[in-house]
């Protein structure tokens, strides 16, 4: 195939690649052009006659230069490389030649339709056996998946997919329901919680869950220093009574004890498997087990003793391959490698709790200590103005948090001068302004929106598109930060895990003393009754917001697109499905 690849390659640098034209090359064009020695080239020449792809005229003599005739044409060659490549399920090579500059438009139309068609829900016949498989795209690499130190929605989910909880948190009642754990207890003073596991759950290595497992997991937060062990400092023993039996003992009284120990953190992991390379060999207890991780590629197959009832998937193929961000998530049903055509596909609406927004590095020098250039940026931030001006992704106003709280706030919006005005009452020299976001085209067009407000004004705005903010160094550079949090379906948990978790924004970018005055706000925090809790949010809030430490800018909503044939679709707090429900309606044949 690589001569294809410089078949290509060649014709998408000429200006008009029209069949059976003429074209003056030399040698070390060709040399420079395809990254390789002269030698090299020649043999590539000599490949790609003897195959009819060109005709070469070698020139003679000073003065003469040699000609190249197309003798096919890029689109027919383009598209037999291009399936050449999906089929042997090199997606990520596919999908690199639909970001070549050269590549026409129409061409990348096409191509773009039939990268997408290898996603979705798949049936595969092999032999006599039918498997449900389900392909899916993600457009950025894959973080961790180690419940340790995850931290972004997606990687959440899957560990979900392939770890089990001992409890878990159900949002419909804001109740505990049971899961590892059939029973739990705790004593008058809420400061020993007892947990009953069930019997013969199996880990996907083939051992059965213990007590003991229980206790490796929450020893292993500890031991690794995990951003999320904050939860459980004040647990000072964990006890095994036998091997179905364990007790968390505290310091002090926690009703709030069971929201910790059902986060993802504490997915139970086997004390006698290594999980190695950011949870690449991750195993749990959970409906899919992981059989295969790299880079661009992980499966997921179905764990066929899954002690909730093993899933109606049979895989999950899951691709990192880069792409543009699309803001409806797509769950396409493909019949032997045909896409199932529907113009009207069923939908799911859902709004993501949570925002995004602006936040500033207190934790390097620069203008943003100053809370009139903070201003300056909330000014610039016009919501109604931007939402309209980037219609295309479906934004809303954000003022909190809370879409509810938004729409009922009623913000004045500033002129551009009044934004100028403020801007001439701080130190700022001209000096550029490194602002910080993900590579996704809702984040960059937002952002442009901000950098082209600031510039008129006299504010310089550099764009810093980043593929993951996991690097210290990329976190320490920049001066701002658009981010975006997304609340767990468990409201209250998921708001203090933003306030306290040392992986998020909030305790990266604040500096010492503006964390111990949060951390004053958050003592209460636990200790109120759940319904409750606004209140408590709204001293938070009102302290991030006054000083400008932290700035609501939009919020999204999203829907989910899907075959009418699909059933068990029930996207969560974050849109995603639990796979192990998701299953295909057949077409019955109407009754002779």
């Amino acid at each position: 195939m690589k001569h294809q690849e410089h078949y290509i390659t060649i014709l998408l640098s000429l200006d008009d690649p029209d069949l059976h034209s003429t074209h003056t090359l030399t040698i070390d064009h060709l040399a420079s052009l395809l990254h390789c020695t002269t030698r090299n080239v020649k043999w590539i020449i000599r490949k790609l006659q003897e195959e009819g792809y060109i005709h070469w005229q070698s020139g003679r003599g000073r003065g003469h230069h040699s000609t190249l005739t197309i003798l096919h044409s890029l689109e027919h060659v383009l598209s037999v490389y291009f399936e050449q490549l999906l089929t042997q399920g090199k997606l990520q090579e596919a999908a690199q030649w639909l970001q070549h500059p050269q590549l026409p438009h129409t061409y990348v139309q096409r191509l773009q339709y039939r990268l997408e068609q290898q996603f979705g829900l798949h049936i595969e016949h092999h032999g006599s056996q039918t498997l449900d498989v389900l392909r899916i795209n993600q457009s950025r690499i894959l973080e961790s998946l180690d419940p340790a130190f995850v931290f972004t929605a997606f990687e959440s989910h899957l560990i979900g997919q392939i770890c089990s909880l001992l409890i878990t948190y159900q949002a419909e009642s804001q109740t505990f329901i049971p899961q590892l754990a059939h029973y739990w207890e705790s004593d008058d003073t809420d400061q020993c919680w007892t947990f009953y596991l069930r019997k013969g759950v199996r880990f996907h290595h083939g051992r059965i869950l213990t007590a003991e497992d229980v206790k490796y997991t929450w020893e292993r937060l500890r031991d690794l220093d995990s951003p999320a062990f904050w939860q459980f400092t004040h647990v000072h023993s964990v006890v095994i009574h036998n091997d179905y039996t364990i007790s968390f003992y505290l310091h002090r009284s926690d009703p709030f004890f069971l929201n910790y120990i059902s986060s993802l953190c504490m997915s139970i992991l086997p004390h006698d498997h290594d999980m190695a390379d950011r949870g690449r060999q991750l195993v749990g207890t959970g409906a899919f087990r992981l059989t295969a991780s790299s880079e661009n590629h992980i499966v997921l197959d179905a764990f066929d003793t899954y002690f909730e009832g093993r899933s109606l998937l049979d895989r999950v193929d899951i691709y990192f391959v880069a792409a543009d961000y699309q803001a409806d998530r797509r769950y396409q049903l493909f019949r032997q490698n045909k896409a199932t055509d529907y113009t009207d596909p069923a939908q799911v609406n859902y709004k993501v709790i949570g925002c995004n927004f602006i936040m500033f590095n207190f934790c390097k020098e620069g203008i943003q200590h100053d809370s009139t250039f903070r201003q300056v940026i909330h000014m610039l931030l016009d919501r109604p103005l931007l939402t309209e001006q980037c219609s295309e992704y479906w934004l809303k106003p954000a003022y909190s948090l809370f879409p509810w709280k938004s729409k009922q706030t009623h913000a004045p919006t500033y002129s551009l001068e009044q934004a100028r005005q403020h801007l001439q009452q701080t130190d700022y020299q001209g000096q550029p302004l490194k602002l910080n976001y993900l590579n996704r085209a809702e984040n960059h067009a937002v952002c442009k929106w901000l950098q082209d407000r600031a510039r008129s004004i006299g504010l310089i705005l550099t764009l810093c598109p980043r593929d993951s903010f996991a690097s210290k160094a990329v976190m320490q550079e920049a001066d701002l930060f658009m981010g975006q949090e997304m609340l767990e379906e468990n409201i209250v948990w998921g708001l203090l895990n933003f306030f306290s978790n040392r992986s998020t924004y909030v305790r990266q970018l604040l500096n010492p003393a503006q964390l111990k005055e949060l951390d004053q706000l958050l003592v209460p925090f636990v200790a109120a009754p759940l319904p409750d809790y606004s209140q408590h949010v709204e001293k938070i809030e009102q302290f991030l917001h006054t000083s400008f430490l932290f700035i609501p800018v939009y919020h999204s909503n999203q829907k989910l697109l899907f075959d009418p044939s699909f059933q068990g679709l029930y996207p969560d707090a974050f849109g995603w499905i639990n796979l192990s429900k998701l299953w295909i309606k057949p077409t019955l044949s109407p009754k002779d």
